[in-house]
């Protein structure tokens, strides 16, 4: 087994924490399948100002001509008319919470995990009386009046001989005290509630053969299973790559869930003092045109749509909205606070990592998923902050 097929397959996969805030992500995340539905938006802005009705319901469908949605101008405008923002710099992380290697035992239990789920070996016993708690291997297959019934045949089959072993009750029984080797049958009725309602209360014949009794698994030592045709020079050099392999695994965990902890505390922390006129309105009314426009493609209404693919009422969209408004406002309040600034060659190559994280160039992947430049600014902006505010936390004692 080559060192590439052990390590580096896993390593490739670029983890990209996609942040698309609501001026950002024009088409919501749950339709993305059909995302060249979507119109592009256009992002120019609307004029500063209060909005005072944040209780809006989202207006009726507007049957005149195509609404263009406007972003609201964040980094040009002074924000704290709209927003106080919360505590950003130096947040305690609990000790337990900060990204940390793997001890040794930890690392021991990963490899010996490791050793058993790809080289162990199960003993299959031939000869001997299956009993009670014993794994066995198994064929069997249902008939009805000799006709093959769909669904009840599996050769192979793992069976634990011990009840609540994933099958129908009194099923396991049956294979209990049976010669390895012997072939049998016996009839047994399925359950008045069982999932498939063809098969309820029906009683159906099984012809088994019990072909082996799964004895004691083996746990190879490393040092067995690192040969010359393995790629690696010692076991010494696997223990060091796949140690170095599990601790970027979890930093890249560890860090992801952090993220996502410190930009809720700074969300929940920031006080909203009010939105950026029509800035709610103008996200709710191009909602309901996306959605206008996926629901007719689907032939259906927008309410009909609404209701059975999102199971949401327009409150529930104006809600949502005007979640995502204070978050923007946020992110640019934090953005603006720690001086961050995405140059033109940041913007290029952060578009280009996305692009490649799904197996595609630029331009296809901005068409496909309907993202504007705007979105992908402020998805990099985020990265930004969110990093520095890293940066900056206090790891302390749990």
């Amino acid at each position: 087994m080559k060192k590439y097929l052990i390590i580096f397959i896993a390593l490739t996969a670029l983890t990209v924490a996609v942040f698309m805030t609501s001026c950002g992500s024009q088409q919501p995340a749950d339709t993305q399948d059909t995302a060249d539905t979507a119109p592009t938006p256009d992002t120019s802005d609307t004029a500063p100002g209060t909005q005072t009705d944040t209780d809006a319901v989202v207006p009726p469908d507007d049957p005149g001509e195509e609404f263009v949605y406007k972003m609201y101008d964040y980094m040009n405008n002074d924000l704290t008319p709209f927003l106080k923002l919360g505590q950003y710099d130096g947040l305690e992380v609990k000790r337990s919470e900060s990204v940390t290697e793997l001890t040794d035992e930890e690392f021991e239990e990963a490899l010996y995990q490791y050793l058993l789920e790809y080289y162990s070996v199960t003993e299959e016993i031939t000869e001997g009386v299956t009993e009670e708690g014993q794994t066995i291997k198994a064929d069997f297959a249902g008939y009805k009046d000799g006709n093959p019934v769909d669904n009840t045949a599996l050769t192979d089959a793992e069976i634990v001989l011990q009840e609540n072993s994933g099958f129908i009750p009194g099923f396991v029984t049956n294979f209990i005290g049976r010669t390895v080797g012997e072939t049998f049958s016996f009839d047994i009725k399925f359950p008045d509630d069982y999932r498939t309602e063809a098969m309820r209360g029906e009683t159906i014949t099984f012809e088994c053969t019990v072909k082996a009794i799964y004895g004691e698994t083996k746990v190879p030592e490393l040092e067995d299973v690192i040969d010359e045709d393995s790629g690696f020079d010692s076991p010494e050099e696997f223990k060091q790559l796949y140690r170095d392999y599990l601790n970027e695994n979890n930093r890249r965990s560890k860090i992801s869930e952090l993220y996502n902890s410190l930009w809720n505390r700074i969300v929940e922390d920031s006080e909203l003092i009010a939105y950026p006129e029509g800035s709610v309105e103008n996200l709710d009314r191009y909602t309901i045109q996306y959605y206008t426009q996926v629901a007719e493609s689907y032939d259906m209404t927008f309410e009909e749509f609404l209701q059975q693919y999102m199971q949401m009422t327009r409150e529930d969209i104006h809600e949502m909205n005007s979640t995502y408004i204070k978050q923007d406002l946020v992110l640019y309040s934090l953005v603006k606070a720690m001086n961050i600034e995405l140059t033109d060659e940041e913007y290029q190559a952060g578009v280009k990592a996305y692009a490649d994280s799904y197996g595609a160039d630029v331009d296809t992947f901005l068409e496909q998923y309907g993202y504007t430049e705007d979105d992908m600014r402020s998805s990099l902006l985020y990265q930004k902050a969110i990093e520095e505010v890293y940066n900056r936390i206090i790891v302390v004692d749990d």
